[in-house]
């Protein structure tokens, strides 16, 4: 009698499929943390980002506050469009008045919100400020200012001040945009009443 030998039939082994499958499941372990930490840095950049935004929007609402203007004094305007927007303020421990303008720059020498502030808004040979970054991520802002009878687009008065301006802001990195809105009420927009003794 003669052996006949079985013929080889293609396959894996068990041992082989144990092993392929653990390369596998460490391939795919790497891959989801690498992303993973990729989703997590871009979430810490725009949480970054967002608060970037706000703490700039803070900033300019604080300044915004001390906005005045001097009734007839025909010199401290308060000037307001709608992506720009320029007023007086006291600086804290300043003996005279700035200026403060608030615009989105150009892109050559400063991008996002920027702002310029003149200490000596009225001498003709000061230099003129350079623009400095407020907040790169911001690239677009629109401000509307209301007197209680309704909102404008804009506001210039060396007389009175807006009731309130409303700021909106949109910041952008990549395909991710926010918006932040927020309405600043101007104290000193109310004159004073006299009182009578």
């Amino acid at each position: 009698m003669k052996l006949q030998r079985a013929k080889k039939q293609g396959g894996f082994t068990l041992v082989e499929m144990l092993v392929a499958m653990a390369v596998f499941a460490i391939v795919m372990a790497s891959v989801y943390t690498v992303i993973g930490v990729g989703l997590k840095a871009r979430e810490n950049h725009n949480v970054e980002m967002q608060q970037n935004a706000r703490a700039a929007l803070d900033a300019l609402s604080a300044r915004l506050r001390m906005a005045f203007t001097v009734k007839g004094a025909q010199m401290y305007t308060f000037d307001g469009g709608p992506s720009n927007l320029s007023f007086y303020i006291f600086p804290p421990g300043a003996n005279s008045p700035a200026r403060v303008e608030y615009g989105i720059g150009d892109g050559s020498k400063c991008a996002g919100l920027c702002r310029r502030i003149f200490t000596a808004p009225f001498d003709p040979d000061a230099p003129r400020p350079q623009e400095e970054p407020v907040a790169q991520e911001i690239k677009s802002i629109e401000f509307s200012y209301s007197n209680n009878s309704g909102w404008a687009d804009s506001w210039t008065s060396s007389d009175k001040l807006p009731d309130f301006v409303r700021i909106k802001a949109v910041t952008s990195a990549g395909k991710d945009k926010n918006a932040f809105e927020t309405t600043v009420g101007v104290p000193l927009s109310k004159p004073e009443e006299k009182k009578s003794e």
